[in-house]
């Protein structure tokens, strides 16, 4: 077979754990950096920041919460 892959152990799974543990950590971190430094740049007392997140969606669920194009008249 082509894909004969072995099954992991639990020693490699809880490594995987972690590292994804500490990834979603400094993704965090950098995204907080990122606000602090566009607030300090941008913010004045006429706007305001807000932090969005933008979930990923597979490409069937895309289509059916996009929001159409404008009509042109």
């Amino acid at each position: 077979m082509i894909f004969d892959f072995t099954p992991l152990d639990d020693d490699t799974v809880l490594k995987i754990q972690e590292i994804e543990m500490e990834r979603a950590i400094w993704r965090r971190n950098e995204a907080l950096q990122l606000f602090y430094t566009l607030r300090n740049d941008f913010s004045d007392a006429f706007s305001d920041l807000e932090i969005i997140v933008l979930k990923p969606f597979c490409a069937s669920c895309a289509n059916r919460y996009s929001i159409p194009p404008p009509v042109s008249v």
